[in-house]
């Protein structure tokens, strides 16, 4: 029996504040469970914890810690379980089990709490523009962004445990990666309405892990584990610049910096060997675009391996290894790039650098590129998505990010939007 419709005050009672994971973060002894404290640099303070309204590197990191999405998506690009413990598709159904798995306060997840967390960042007053592209494709959705109903039709609780999505089309991969996205990190529904304008201090409670224990605007953020692996507690520490948070690493004040890209070449040869390159999903690529009389622009160059490798300064292998042959090569060319991606922003001023001014770097936003490179108004753009109709395909570097950490940390991992998954930190014995 279907007892997803019911009206909006059972909904809200029904939503036991409650998540899943793909793996129950119990306590666990040796490694995980040892006392150990790590201060990260972050150079923006967060303005805010929503994972469907998080827009800059600090809140990820704070939100990829706190909170799970369904599923997530491996540096290579496998979409597997995280806070599901099971997702199968079927014709226009996805089907998802949740497993035994508590929220970071020891309440229960339950199949009414995840199918309420997705309904959340459509409803005033998140209403999230990217969550909203994301469940464009679930029945209800018009109904629900229309004001008709509070809840998406197409999301069904069929017992405690399991909830169906049912969407216009049939289901694809696409859709799982949809449901990978950060943004649909789940956050009980409750959590907002019992924690009202203040929920983000007072009830910010997911599944990650990790529970926020203090938050001192313009200063740094603390945080504890409460299940899993990895240090007992997290300071994310405030500096206005990179180079203040490196005097901060090198007195051991900061245990943990990103490092931005266009400052590892500045480096002494001494840190830059201590950069670490950690992957995320997906491969940074440079898009020609054919014309009748081939490629537009093509200018000669070395091989990709040199410019992917003075780029980064040798801390990324390329995936590359020489331009296409049988076009022609000389021409000027204009790059576009998109101005938030610091990495293909590195990655197009060097191949100028490189051409010695055959190449113009143009920046401007992902929808600017998109739009032009699928009207064809554009020769050349550096990013993540083929959009020309035709034409060819530079593969350059892998995504990620670079880190510095202290001597006693050995190994970590990144999630999917760059911010460093605080569970894989290892530490020597």
């Amino acid at each position: 029996m279907n007892i997803r419709i019911w009206p909006w005050f059972l909904l809200v009672l029904a939503l036991i504040p409650a998540l899943l994971i793909n793996s129950p973060k119990t306590q666990v002894k040796g490694l995980g469970s040892r006392s150990n404290t790590i201060v990260e640099a972050i150079y923006q303070m967060p303005g805010n914890l929503d994972p469907a309204l998080a827009t800059t590197p600090s809140e990820w990191q704070v939100i990829d810690n706190v909170f799970e999405p369904l599923l997530t998506e491996t540096p290579q690009g496998q979409v597997v379980p995280a806070a599901a413990s099971l997702v199968t598709m079927s014709g226009n159904t996805v089907t998802v089990k949740v497993g035994n798995h508590r929220l970071s306060n020891g309440q229960p997840l339950t199949a009414f709490a995840a199918a309420g967390a997705l309904d959340r960042p459509l409803l005033p007053p998140v209403n999230s523009k990217t969550a909203s592209n994301l469940l464009s494709e679930v029945v209800g959705y018009h109904a629900l962004m229309s004001g008709h109903q509070n809840f998406l039709s197409g999301i069904k609780v069929l017992n405690s445990n399991t909830f169906t999505i049912t969407l216009k089309h049939p289901a694809t991969l696409g859709f799982l990666r949809n449901l990978a996205n950060p943004t649909l990190s789940l956050v009980p529904l409750a959590d907002q309405q019992h924690g009202g304008a203040n929920w983000q201090f007072t009830n910010l409670i997911g599944t990650g892990g990790y529970a926020l224990t203090g938050w001192v605007p313009g200063d740094h953020l603390t945080f504890k584990r409460v299940a899993g692996f990895g240090p007992s507690n997290v300071t994310l520490a405030y500096y206005s610049t990179f180079q203040l948070a490196l005097l901060g690493f090198l007195n051991h004040i900061i245990t943990v910096l990103p490092v931005p890209v266009d400052q590892i070449a500045g480096m002494k040869h001494s840190l830059q060997h201590r950069v670490h390159f950690l992957s995320t999903p997906g491969s940074l690529a440079l898009y020609l675009r054919s014309t009748t009389h081939g490629v537009s622009a093509y200018p000669a160059l070395a091989p990709v391996s040199t410019w992917v490798h003075d780029a980064f300064s040798g801390r990324e292998a390329s995936m590359g290894q020489n331009w296409p042959s049988g076009l022609p090569t000389g021409r000027p060319m204009t790059v576009w790039v998109n101005s938030q991606d610091s990495a293909a922003v590195r990655l197009a001023s060097t191949l100028a650098k490189l051409t010695k001014g055959k190449v113009t770097v143009q920046e401007g936003t992902s929808a600017q590129i998109h739009a032009a490179a699928t009207a064809g108004s554009i020769s050349a753009y550096l990013g993540t998505q083929a959009w020309f109709k035709t034409g060819t395909r530079v593969t350059l570097a892998r995504r990620g990010n670079f880190w510095l950490w202290s001597s006693d940390i050995t190994g970590a991992e990144a999630y999917a939007n760059g911010g460093l998954d605080w569970h894989t930190i290892t530490f020597r014995n």
